[in-house]
């Protein structure tokens, strides 16, 4: 048995290709943005955040947004 999976590639790559765009836009947006999970912890912050607040990355990750 002989299963053409061209489609789920093609999807696979589509996927990793709108990844890396949203990631770009995110870490070269002009604004300050920040991403939270369901608890309130900060998961990402973008340079500008970093550069608004003063905090860095590794810094700023795990940390609750209220810190801000």
């Amino acid at each position: 048995y002989v299963q053409d999976i061209t489609e789920r590639k093609q999807a696979e790559e589509a996927l990793r290709e709108s990844e890396m765009r949203a990631n770009l836009i995110f870490d070269t947006a002009p604004d300050a943005m920040l991403l939270a999970d369901d608890h309130g912890r900060i998961v990402r912050a973008n340079p500008r955040c970093e550069a608004l607040f003063g905090y860095g990355r590794s810094e700023l990750e795990g940390q609750m947004i209220e810190l801000l």
